[in-house]
């Protein structure tokens, strides 16, 4: 299943949002997704006072931007063209100041700062730093408060202590699922021996709530950025800058590809759900209305022998046939059309379509039994549909022909596709799937009147 460019994908969810024409719970979808991959990726810097948060920061956004000294409240660093500083006072109002001046700031007792910033690595994060009271309970308030600020998380420490942990746990599964430990300081314990068995520890504690964890000498990392931008590479590295900045963008990445997934999933729904029935394909209308009277037929045979009485006859199962792909029995000889496909390939593909589509309308017909659970179990019914199409269709593939290994690409795309839509929360999941089976049948009749 190709999927569009980011920019394409970008300006047609763009277009479908000012369409005004989508349905009200698709449309705040979509204002999500569209957020998601129009806005940086958000990261929260947390950890228990003097762990190194800031020294962090300053590492993240590329310049000392913020004094280690300064006794801030919680705020964000995030990209402007000019540098300001809009203050939450604790009234509730605000306050904006044209140019950072930390004293000055401070002398207004602000509770939360939000900084804007013309610095590169803004264009691809914003920066929060937590910062916690002595109290169990405000330490707790704070982690629930950023973590839905938050797209990863850095806890900075150097012993991750039970108390440490006890807090950590209370973080939801999509935090952890993109958080990293940051081990800060780490040339003190390197130069007293105590690394090794430090990260040990931690590991044996921690590893199962952190996607990784991170020794980092923070002060060396930011020795190793000149004046003139420059970086010592090498030094970079020693610190264990370079390993934290390369993990920490490779998660953004992901995060953004996932965000372009689930936005192309989106557009693909729209259109599902602002084309009037009447232009539904004329065949996956007959099947569902086939499958739907042959599933009743089944339930009414079983009813039968259940009281001792003949069954009825029950009807034949309905195999597709569209204008693009006319329909063949799994024996059929080679098909007309051989310019292209070779024959084999050919009768692989009716086969495999006339699976996805059947199965596809079975789940449709299902959606009225199920109720409240028809999202969960058809999103698990899609993704075995498209697995198992994978799995035939790779068994085919690696033999040279171009064709079978570009179906077998769809057919994972629309399984790793389905797979991603079970993480997210909220949404129509029913539609969505039958959704994406409804595209990965028609890119493979493509295939077949290529």
């Amino acid at each position: 299943m190709q999927r569009r460019s980011d920019d394409e994908i970008r300006i047609a969810l763009e277009t479908s949002l000012k369409s005004g024409t989508l349905p009200a719970k698709l449309k705040e979808q979509s204002q999500q997704a569209y957020n998601r991959i129009t806005q940086p990726v958000r990261i929260a810097v947390m950890g228990l006072p003097k762990s190194g948060k800031t020294t962090l920061l300053n590492l993240l956004v590329g310049d000392t931007v913020i004094p280690i000294e300064a006794e801030l409240p919680s705020y964000t660093i995030s990209r402007g063209e000019t540098e300001r500083a809009v203050c939450t006072l604790r009234d509730g109002s605000e306050k904006v100041f044209e140019t950072i001046d930390i004293p000055e700031i401070m002398a207004e007792g602000p509770v939360y700062i939000s900084f804007e910033m013309d610095l590169p690595a803004l264009e691809k994060i914003s920066v929060l730093e937590v910062v916690m009271g002595p109290e169990v309970a405000h330490r707790r308030r704070a982690m629930a408060w950023a973590a839905r600020r938050a797209d990863i998380a850095l806890w900075c420490s150097q012993d991750f202590d039970e108390d440490e942990f006890g807090l950590w746990t209370g973080m939801p599964d999509r935090i952890k699922d993109h958080a990293f430990l940051v081990v800060t300081k780490a040339d003190l314990f390197a130069g007293d021996g105590s690394l090794e068995e430090r990260l040990g520890r931690m590991a044996d504690v921690a590893s199962d709530d952190f996607h990784g964890i991170f020794p980092i000498a923070t002060l060396q990392a930011l020795d190793a950025r000149a004046p003139d931008g420059s970086i010592d590479k090498a030094r970079m590295v020693s610190s264990g800058g370079l390993p934290l900045i390369s993990a920490i963008l490779k998660v953004v990445e992901l995060g953004r590809q996932s965000a372009f997934d689930k936005a192309e999933m989106l557009l693909r729904q729209s259109v599902e759900k602002t084309t009037p029935p009447t232009e539904l394909p004329k065949e996956l209308k007959e099947l569902i209305a086939a499958t739907s009277k042959r599933k009743r037929a089944e339930r009414e045979a079983a009813e039968a022998a259940a009281r001792g009485e003949d069954a009825p006859k029950l009807p034949k199962a309905k195999i597709v046939a569209t204008e693009d792909a006319p329909a063949a029995e799994p024996t059929a000889p080679d098909a007309p059309r051989e310019d292209k496909l070779r024959p084999e390939t050919r009768e692989l593909f009716q086969n495999v379509v006339s699976h996805v589509a059947e199965r596809g309308a079975e789940l449709s017909a299902d959606v009225p039994d199920l109720g409240d659970a028809a999202g969960e179990t058809l999103l698990n019914e899609a993704i075995e549909i498209a697995q198992w199409l994978a799995d035939c269709l790779s068994e085919q593939s690696g033999m040279g022909d171009d064709v079978v290994d570009s179906a077998t690409d769809m057919a994972l795309d629309a399984a790793d596709l389905l797979q991603l839509m079970q993480l997210e929360d909220g949404g129509d999941a029913a539609s969505e799937a039958l959704t994406v089976l409804l595209q990965l049948k028609r890119d493979l009749q493509s295939q077949l009147a290529a």
